[in-house]
């Protein structure tokens, strides 16, 4: 502790980074102490303060951190470039390259093949297919934070037998100073936080300042303040109607709150692609594949058996042949004629 409290904060940050989509440069670990065990296996061995739990995120998430395109629609990215920004995410999970070059592969084939052949284009091939800076926004989003926001989700609730409440904010105001000139940028990470903490209240000069932005602002404070105070976001003895009831997410029914112009609850079927990332990626994180040097030892030692065998067995049928045909052309015998009888 002394050691790093000599050490200037610039100087950590130029040397000390995760490899990550996110480009996270710090993040809580496994000590023992503050942080006993992997988040994970605390859930699941029940060691956490079981109490209503509330979680989300943004439709657009990680569109924000594009913002330097002028026109992402037009902004293509070649199969070679998306797996550029792919290895940062995957790589400290695929262990070899066998395991990341099939990653890569699933993942331009889930998000950019699928999307054409859906979209009616079939005069394409894999490797020339190409993707638009939306398409890598929604890989990203849904690879570094929605599909661990939904796992998450899943472990309490095979856990837990208190309320979790889900949400995607899909709300984006015209009068948004970020994305006013951009409005591709949608609902992007923690834009909902200006409506929570109730900015289009105060009536500032800049932005938030229309009257759908104050509706959207009056129902997200109300939720928030009704879950601190009740744990439940839209309890039966609110007073002040919201126009739809929060229903928690359940193993029977995984419901979230589309929280938009409107608040109106929808079901978690849509957003398939959480199962890609949450099911069918551990397959090959969890499960590496294994380069095991010994299985590529035999594999020679037994081509090179293979081969001689092979070589041996030509060789005694060249010279068994070679004997017939040889036997065949051999002079015969010339016998006398047999005594006559006397």
């Amino acid at each position: 502790m002394k050691c790093l409290r000599r050490v200037a904060a610039s100087a950590l940050a130029r040397t000390t980074r995760m490899a990550d989509a996110l480009g996270i440069w710090f993040a809580p670990v496994v000590d023992g102490y503050f942080l006993p065990d992997y988040p994970e296996k605390l859930i699941q061995q029940g060691r956490y303060s079981m109490v209503p739990f509330m979680t989300g995120f943004t439709k657009d998430e990680v569109s924000i951190w594009m913002e330097h395109y002028e026109d992402p629609a037009e902004e293509q990215v070649t199969k070679e470039k998306l797996k550029e920004y792919l290895k940062n995410m995957l790589d400290p999970k695929a262990d070899n390259l066998d395991n990341l070059e099939a990653l890569v592969h699933a993942v331009h084939t889930e998000y950019v093949v699928k999307q054409h052949r859906s979209s009616g284009f079939n005069n394409f091939t894999q490797d020339a297919t190409t993707a638009n800076i939306r398409t890598l926004v929604q890989i990203l989003g849904d690879a570094g934070l929605k599909a661990p926001c939904v796992k998450h989700v899943q472990l309490l609730v095979n856990q837990n037998y208190t309320p979790i409440y889900l949400y995607e904010f899909t709300y984006s105001s015209t009068d948004d100073w970020i994305s006013k000139d951009r409005p591709w940028l949608g609902a992007y990470h923690e834009s909902e936080m200006y409506y929570i903490l109730g900015y289009p209240q105060l009536a500032v000069k800049n932005a938030y300042r229309t009257l759908q932005d104050q509706a959207v602002s009056n129902v997200l404070v109300k939720l928030w303040s009704n879950f601190a105070k009740y744990g439940n976001p839209t309890p039966k003895n609110d007073d002040v109607q919201v126009n739809f009831t929060w229903q928690p997410y359940t193993k029977d029914k995984p419901v979230y709150a589309d929280l938009g112009e409107q608040a109106i609850m929808k079901r978690s079927d849509h957003m398939s692609s959480m199962n890609f990332w949450i099911n069918f990626v551990p397959l090959f994180t969890d499960h590496p594949l294994k380069n095991d040097r010994r299985i590529q030892c035999n594999l020679t030692v037994f081509v090179m058996t293979s081969s001689f065998l092979g070589l041996t067995s030509f060789l005694c049928i060249t010279l068994i042949l070679y004997a017939c045909v040889q036997r065949r052309h051999r002079p015969g015998v010339v016998l006398k004629d047999p005594p006559t009888s006397v």
